[in-house]
């Protein structure tokens, strides 16, 4: 793939073609997304990039370790992704880079590699556990926020965080949207694709519900939020109208 940045050199790691492919289109939607926030508009602004792009590397290099040792039937599927994330927080501490919630966003991402083992590798395909991957799936994007906002200086409050987390889930769900048949047809998890073994023919519906739900929690939010974290958070509120625009769903499971 053509554009992919260099990766740091580092004793710690080595990613493949493919997460680091993936990682290059998520670092697209954090410019999209969170640049503007905090008053920049290219990639081009962030001040290690490569960083960033390596980081969501390993943790999508984690996803396809975990769900091929389930595949293969290894006792301990999370292994490689114990490891990813030490390196992770060891890439982190070599430059400086601390915020409380870093801890917390790995951790969300841990948990949604756990509800994809549960889903896809144990069985217990329910609503609930659809819902409750989709909630934990954003935090890798978290993540990726808050090394950027120390990057800058320029970290967020906590009530502008909590503000952002139902766009953030209304924003991966456009994600794996986008995404359904390509991941599909390569054997890899994707949120929708669990709408449509689960509900059939009703998983249209049944996504639209939940974006449905968290647009309210958002309007709810945004109703008591101050008129700074509103402005704050408009550009981010833009993007997100652009790609309900381009992204519709699928009418029919594959």
């Amino acid at each position: 793939m053509t554009g992919l940045p260099l990766l740091p050199a580092s004793r710690h790691a080595r990613v493949g073609v493919h997460p680091l492919g993936v990682a290059h289109m998520v670092m697209d939607d954090v410019a999209r997304y969170y640049l503007p926030i905090h008053g920049l508009s290219s990639r081009d602004d962030l001040p290690d990039y490569t960083l960033l792009t390596f980081i969501e590397a390993l943790i999508c290099q984690g996803e396809e370790q975990m769900e091929q040792a389930a595949k293969d039937g290894q006792a301990d599927v999370y292994a490689a992704w114990r490891d990813s994330k030490a390196q992770i927080r060891d890439l982190l501490r070599e430059r400086q880079i601390e915020h409380p919630r870093i801890e917390r966003y790995l951790e969300g991402t841990e948990a949604f590699f756990v509800q994809i083992h549960a889903l896809v590798y144990r069985g217990e395909l329910t609503h609930t556990n659809i819902v409750e991957a989709m909630e934990c799936a954003p935090s890798d994007f978290r993540l990726l926020h808050v090394i950027v906002g120390e990057m800058l200086s320029s970290p967020c409050s906590d009530g502008l965080l909590d503000l952002l987390e139902p766009l953030e889930v209304l924003r991966d769900i456009h994600w794996h949207l986008a995404h359904y048949r390509d991941d599909v047809e390569h054997g890899l998890f994707n949120i929708y694709d669990m709408f449509s073994r689960l509900h059939g023919g009703d998983a249209p519906a049944r996504v639209r519900a939940e974006q449905q739900r968290l647009e309210q929690v958002l309007d709810q939010r945004l109703s008591s939020a101050s008129p700074s974290a509103r402005a704050a958070i408009e550009p981010m509120l833009r993007a997100y109208r652009e790609r309900m625009a381009e992204v519709s769903v699928p009418s029919a499971a594959l």
